[in-house]
């Protein structure tokens, strides 16, 4: 299944950052200006800085890093909600997530499938070249495309088992293939039926657009 998605341009979002100043926050924001990303979350959610790269694109810099903030819908939001180690979560957490690259050094193409597989944790056993998939339920599975020409796909997980978690994403490329933009956001399964207006307004918010 596919379809488009035409976000508001800069002159929206000014629009919104300035009606916000006039009549109160309604919303916080997760911006990279530099990346050209804009995301609204709620205003009882709060973002706790993971990694803060440089994200230009590659050959501007000796070293391109990715740049991670955490967003946290939990009321003492904590860096080690975001720990692989840390339990399922009973409230939505997420992540936000730049990264440079080059094309040329990916192990595959630029595709729908390696945005697909990172959200279902599939990888290649690099001691038998197999293909490993871990056993989970696929939701949803979107082609999205942006009028600044950013494409990818938006999809849902959920693990299987009597306490199931269920993750969305929706992992974009820039048009020249530059940079890899994610957003995450995960908790279990009766959490995520309780949060899907909030969560699914914080997809729809996402802004990107071209940068130099």
């Amino acid at each position: 299944m596919s379809r488009k998605r035409v976000l508001g341009g800069v002159a929206l979002l000014v629009a919104v950052l300035v009606l916000a100043a006039c009549s109160g926050p309604d919303a916080n924001y997760v911006s990279n200006a530099k990346a050209g990303l804009y995301l609204k979350i709620p205003t009882d959610w709060q973002t706790v800085d993971l990694q803060a790269g440089d994200v230009k694109p590659d050959g501007q810099l000796a070293v391109a890093e990715a740049w991670r903030v955490g967003i946290d819908s939990a009321a003492e939001p904590l860096r080690s909600h975001f720990e692989d180690s840390a339990p399922a979560p009973d409230e939505p957490i997420g992540v936000v997530e730049v990264f440079p690259i080059d094309p040329a050094q990916l192990s595959t193409a630029p595709s729908l499938q390696l945005l697909r597989d990172l959200a279902t944790g599939r990888t290649t056993d690099p001691s038998t070249g197999q293909t490993v998939t871990p056993t989970v339920d696929v939701l949803r599975d979107d082609e999205v495309t942006m009028s600044s020409g950013h494409w990818g796909l938006q999809t849902t997980v959920q693990s299987t088992g009597d306490s199931p978690v269920r993750l969305e994403q929706l992992a974009m490329f820039d048009p020249a293939i530059h940079r890899l933009y994610r957003v995450t956001i995960k908790c279990t399964a009766s959490c995520f039926d309780a949060h899907s207006q909030e969560i699914e307004s914080i997809f729809d918010s996402l802004t990107l657009r071209g940068t130099s």
